[in-house]
């Protein structure tokens, strides 16, 4: 028996390092409204945490129709408890959206007990893990043929700036953040608010990351899972939307369906060189360091003559759970089956089923 729980708060709190973390209103609102989101990927007799258990069983209800009538999976039996319904409860496994000193604290304050919690130490080294700086190290596992993208970290104002007299146009990144926070641009200049901010990221974080800008043409992204015994294995692709950096939703489908979608810019064999390469890259790199599922972002990019495409292989890597695995949880089977998931804010946050 496995307890779920899950904590949207992660990237916040890692970026943070606090383990008496706070989030914001809207993110504890969220976290409170999709509390049942595990449920779609547990297994039966597994356990769920939310903070109200009725509303959470009503909402999956509905939830769990509305994906049986589009043909999709919709997950097994599951048992929505609540903090005080758990305290002093041995539980064998607890399996979280992504490991932080936050969520750790609050699981022991509410006195849950789990011989498996991991430690400070092994903390630290996901959060280490979690740093943008990994996601350079792929990077350069890929280089020539039809892959595009560079990465850097700076630890001053004016690395930057030379990095953007370079480029032309840079995308300035924490290294540890959200999607859609902790991103900004920078265009012929760095201004004196950007400055600032540049400078505070210096301060709190060591440094930031730099890119070239890229204009894409669509966003993917790969899911995987570790084993955290020198074994990453592929889980499936994932086609999601976003807006200003930030999440919008995804494409319910079959990997056939998502694969000829991405067919028509980057031939196949370069998909499977790149799921290669990523699943003994990492492998390495997590052996012995982190178990749990990630997912790796990815982008489309038109070359410069306009005759051809380009992949970038590794905008970000998420050493978490992502919204690419909730998809692949309850993925069709049936190749014409097409669905949108997205996440709406209607007074309360819901999930939304649609057809294409």
């Amino acid at each position: 028996m496995t307890l779920h729980i899950f904590n949207p708060e992660h990237d916040l709190a890692m970026a943070a390092n606090l383990k008496n973390f706070t989030a914001s209103h809207s993110v504890r609102a969220f976290r409170t409204d999709m509390g049942f989101l595990p449920a779609l990927w547990a297994g039966d007799d597994d356990m769920v945490m939310v903070e109200d258990a009725k509303r959470a069983y009503a909402t999956l209800k509905k939830i769990r129709a509305r994906l049986a009538a589009s043909g999709c999976k919709a997950g097994g039996n599951v048992e929505f408890v609540m903090p005080g319904e758990i305290a002093g409860m041995k539980v064998e496994k607890i399996d979280v959206w992504g490991w932080d000193s936050a969520i750790v604290n609050s699981i022991l304050q509410n006195d849950i007990i789990c011989d498996t919690l991991p430690d400070m130490g092994h903390l630290e080294m996901i959060r280490k893990l979690s740093h943008r700086q990994t996601a350079t190290g792929l990077l350069k596992k890929f280089a020539g043929d039809i892959f595009v993208g560079e990465s850097f970290f700076c630890g001053n104002v004016d690395m930057v700036a030379e990095l953007l007299y370079r480029y032309g146009r840079i995308v300035i990144k924490a290294p540890w953040s959200c999607s859609g926070r902790g991103i900004r641009f920078a265009e012929k200049c760095i201004g004196n608010h950007l400055a600032g901010w540049i400078k505070n990221m210096l301060k709190i974080q060591g440094g930031v990351m730099v890119e070239p800008y890229y204009r894409k043409i669509m966003d993917f992204g790969m899911e995987f899972y570790s084993d955290g015994h020198g074994k990453v294995d592929y889980v499936g692709m994932s086609l999601f939307n976003t807006k200003n950096g930030a999440y919008t939703g995804n494409v319910i489908a079959t990997e056939t369906y998502k694969l000829d979608i991405i067919g028509k810019y980057i031939p196949d064999e370069y998909i499977l060189n790149v799921k290669e390469r990523i699943c003994t890259y990492l492998g390495d790199v997590y052996n012995n360091k982190y178990a749990g599922p990630l997912g790796i972002d990815m982008m489309i990019v038109p070359q410069s003559d306009g005759r051809g495409y380009l992949l970038h292989p590794c905008v970000e890597i998420n050493l978490r759970r992502t919204m690419g695995h909730v998809a692949l949880a309850v993925d069709p089977e049936d190749d014409e089956i097409v669905r949108s998931m997205e996440i709406v804010n209607n007074n309360n946050y819901q999930l939304k089923i649609k057809s294409l």
